[in-house]
């Protein structure tokens, strides 16, 4: 019986095969074809999230595929966001972001666990509140994300301080902006009723945290959230 590696070479270029073929953890070093010769894909620099591609990203990458890099260090890893046809947008959180410099050791991945991916990414949030109930002195426990597909995973925990006029809506922005609205999970929250059951949903890009009964949260220390939960995007 030949080998799924003997068929790829008889289907493909050799430069093809080479790239599907080899054995590296899941990952592959991507490639683009113009006028039927293939080159290996570069990525230049355009902003802290942000690269260029030579052409047609569209038919290579898609959002959720996971990528690693070498900025002349070690290697680098995010998610794809954004694909349009000369810009990918990425995002590794609050852990990596693209320098202002050469790009190499490029490789992607579809694979659920690639070799050295992380399993969670921080994400720096900003809390807000409704109306104009004040937040102030945010205490972020953790903020963390993954991203399945073309869902996101979070896990968040804060406390803060609320002021002004009290209100119903908690708020903090998200690792990535959702496409809908649709969005499950479970969410623990606290104030000075002691600890509570919350709910929460999606709006404007931001998560919103409600007691539940839409009961406001009270002016005073130590509103807490702690939120498990996943969405679209």
């Amino acid at each position: 019986m030949p080998r799924v590696q003997d068929l790829v070479q008889l289907a493909f270029t050799p430069n093809q095969a080479k790239h599907i073929c080899d054995s590296n953890g899941g990952w592959y070093q991507p490639f683009y074809a113009v006028d039927g010769n293939y080159s290996d894909d570069t990525w230049v620099y355009a902003s802290s999230i942000t690269v260029t591609v030579p052409t047609s990203a569209l038919t290579r990458y898609e959002k959720g595929m996971k990528v690693r890099l070498k900025q002349g260090g070690g290697y680098k890893y995010y998610y794809i966001t954004i694909v349009t046809a000369t810009v990918i947008t990425l995002n590794g959180g609050s852990d990596y972001t693209v320098a202002n410099a050469a790009i190499t050791d490029l490789e992607v991945s579809s694979a659920e666990s690639p070799f050295g991916f992380p399993d969670f990414f921080n994400w720096t949030t900003t809390l807000s509140g409704g109306g104009s109930m004040i937040i102030s002195a945010p205490v972020i426990s953790f903020s963390k994300f993954s991203i399945k597909g073309k869902t996101v995973l979070i896990y968040v925990m804060f406390t803060c301080t609320t002021a002004d006029t009290a209100n119903s809506d908690l708020r903090f922005t998200l690792p990535t902006t959702n496409t809908t609205n649709n969005a499950g999970g479970a969410c623990r929250i606290g104030n000075t009723s002691g600890g509570l059951f919350g709910s929460w949903l999606l709006s404007n890009g931001l998560c919103v945290v409600r007691i539940s009964g839409d009961g406001n949260w009270g002016l005073g220390t130590l509103r807490t959230v702690v939120l498990t939960g996943f969405y679209e995007f």
